[in-house]
């Protein structure tokens, strides 16, 4: 029986996804804005764990409440599931900002987490925008006159072209 658990555990760890699957997926989650109280709770608590927040020092009471106000007040166009990856990605390094909270898991330490993910998932939105954006490259075609080249290459504009040292090709 106990072999079967590993068998299983084992499976699941090579199920793991990419930072970019990651993203992806997070992108694709609900909106801080619609999301339910205890989905903000979950990812949340998440976060906490994550980043090795002792449970003495999880925010309770009125710094809970106020916690998952300012979520919702100032990070509604996230995703929920952008907040778990704000903070792998912290833990990982990839952000500009030190993921240590010195056992204060407050709003500030959380808006700055927050921000420095959304500066970096803009420009990996960007990076993939440019990518999308570029065009297909055009087939090459070839000139089948060649008296229009000779007669391109006397004109003033082929002229500048030659003289900043720009090879203009035959086709």
């Amino acid at each position: 029986m106990d072999n079967e658990n590993r068998g299983l555990q084992r499976q699941e760890l090579n199920q793991l996804k990419t930072s970019e699957e990651k993203f992806e997926l997070a992108r694709q989650s609900r909106k801080i804005q619609f999301a339910t109280e205890e989905e903000i709770r979950q990812a949340l608590r998440y976060a906490m764990v994550k980043i090795g927040l002792r449970g003495q020092n999880f925010p309770k009471d009125i710094e809970k409440i106020l916690l998952i106000q300012h979520v919702f007040d100032n990070f509604g166009e996230n995703r929920v599931d952008e907040i778990r990856l704000a903070f792998d990605w912290g833990i990982e390094g990839r952000l500009d900002e030190d993921i240590n909270c010195f056992e204060n898991f407050s709003c500030l330490y959380f808006t700055r987490i927050m921000r420095a993910y959304n500066r970096l998932a803009l420009a990996v939105k960007s990076k993939e925008e440019v990518k999308e954006l570029s065009p297909p490259p055009k087939k090459e075609e070839r000139i089948e006159d060649p008296e229009a080249y000779e007669k391109f290459l006397e004109t003033g504009f082929a002229k500048i072209l030659q003289n900043k040292g720009i090879e203009i090709p035959k086709w």
